[in-house]
């Protein structure tokens, strides 16, 4: 035999022997199940490992940070609830009150192994991060600690109360005082009773052994207490529109719909929509590119869309009767998205079905979010825009003219942790001053 001969043959047995390496892999052939046990512990090794690095810690994209305004004058007034990762925080989650200079006039700290130690060994093994607040005049505050549970702690951080269930992105109250947030139900392919509920929505089997996510919405009360349970797969199904769970690439990782956002509609703002009511929920379900609208109390969906944006987050109603989306406008082109030109915010009006892009303007400065994104229409008409994974925020006019800028600081290696949310709230210095614990800071 030549030794092109041997060449060849080590080439195809090589060949054959990855081939089988994937198959044994993929269909659970010899000796994947004796291999099984190793492969699950340097899993367990790896993810303590991860545990010991933020969430979503970036490569700095700005050569500064800290806040500057333009055109101070033209803000709209008030303080600026930030939730993050923080250097005097060793790094762990915490919720922050700023000032326009960027000044800090209050922390509360966000640590699950504090506020839920009996917990520890079921916390997510990817450090959890805050995602979703809302903050009380009296300096509490409600918030999702990312797939942990929903939380409520007092101006000086001692928890009030927690709810066991995985919550996750967003917080929005209602006008009776209660919570809408987000949250879902692990459901394993090796339960008969689980796979038994789920077969007859979805006719998919995840890759290897990832559990599917079910994606629930939760009411709670004020108190921490559970009022309402709904599946999103069920309305879906309700309304005829599983017609698009097949469209989703990533549908056989098991986090079918990913859902990131729940707002209520108001009783104010609800007659600019004729179409909606009081009450109906405004959802955004990132995997299926949708956003919709629909009755929490019978199921029924009154409008969707999926053409105007790709992995959106947070849509908002606006007083004028139209919704704005966070459109992610996730493409190719590198951490600025030189594809599609970044991230946008798309204005949609749903009774004429017409959209425009609200921000950039045409000669406005670009921005790009892979994942992740939180903006809020402001009294005065402008707009507050989180850039999680610039570690930014920024305040525009409705003209789209930057008038505030706040850069979160970068670590050592110059990684910046991501700005998961920013909300202004119409409250001052002084009131904050009267906070119980304010000094501690």
């Amino acid at each position: 035999m030549g030794k092109m001969d041997i060449l060849v043959a080590a080439l195809s047995l090589t060949f054959l022997a990855l081939l089988y390496g994937f198959a044994a892999q993929r269909f659970e052939l010899f000796p994947y199940t004796l291999l099984e046990p190793a492969f699950a512990e340097v899993d367990k090794l790896t993810r303590k490992k991860i545990d010991v690095v933020p969430h979503y810690l970036e490569q700095a994209r700005y050569d500064w940070h800290g806040a500057r305004a333009k055109n101070a004058s033209a803000m709209q007034p008030g303080l600026t609830l930030l939730t993050s990762f923080w250097e005097d925080t060793n790094w762990r989650a915490a919720l922050k009150l700023i000032d326009t200079d960027g000044s800090v006039l209050h922390t509360w700290r966000a640590d699950g192994a504090e506020l839920w130690p009996e917990s520890a060994d079921t916390m997510n093994y990817i450090k959890p991060f805050v995602h979703g607040s809302y903050l009380f005049a009296n300096g509490d505050v409600v918030f999702n600690l990312e797939f942990q549970g929903l939380f409520r702690i007092d101006a000086c951080g001692e928890l009030v109360w927690r709810l066991p269930y995985t919550t996750h992105h967003s917080v929005d109250r209602d006008d009776d005082g209660n919570f809408w947030v987000p949250g879902n139900v692990k459901l394993s392919v090796d339960d008969p009773q689980d796979m038994a509920y789920l077969k007859p929505f979805i006719g998919i089997s995840p890759r290897k052994k990832v559990p599917i996510m079910e994606d629930r919405i939760y009411k709670v009360s004020a108190q921490g207490e559970l009022l309402e349970d709904i599946s999103m797969l069920e309305v879906l199904y309700l309304n005829d529109l599983q017609r698009y769970i097949p469209k989703i690439s990533r549908r056989k990782s098991g986090d079918i719909l990913h859902m990131n956002d729940v707002e209520v509609l108001d009783a104010a703002m609800a007659r600019a929509f004729p179409m909606f009511s009081a009450g109906d929920l405004l959802v955004s379900l990132r995997h299926l590119h949708m956003v919709l609208v629909f009755d929490p109390q019978s199921g029924h969906v009154k409008w969707h869309e999926t053409d105007d944006w790709i992995e959106q987050h947070d849509p908002d109603f606006n007083p004028d009767g139209t919704i704005t989306v966070y459109d992610n406008n996730k493409g190719f082109g590198g951490k600025l998205g030189s594809m599609l030109g970044g991230s946008r915010l798309v204005n949609f009006d749903p009774t004429t079905g017409h959209s425009i892009v609200q921000y950039p303007p045409k000669e406005g400065e670009r921005f790009y979010s892979q994942r992740g994104g939180k903006w809020q229409l402001l009294d005065n008409g402008n707009m507050l825009i989180a850039e999680p994974y610039g570690g930014k925020v920024f305040e525009t006019t409705s003209d789209g003219d930057v008038i505030w800028e706040w850069i979160n600081k970068p670590n050592n290696d110059n990684r910046v942790a991501e700005v998961m949310e920013a909300t202004r709230y119409d409250i001052s210095a002084e009131q904050v001053a009267n906070w119980a614990c304010s000094p501690k800071n």
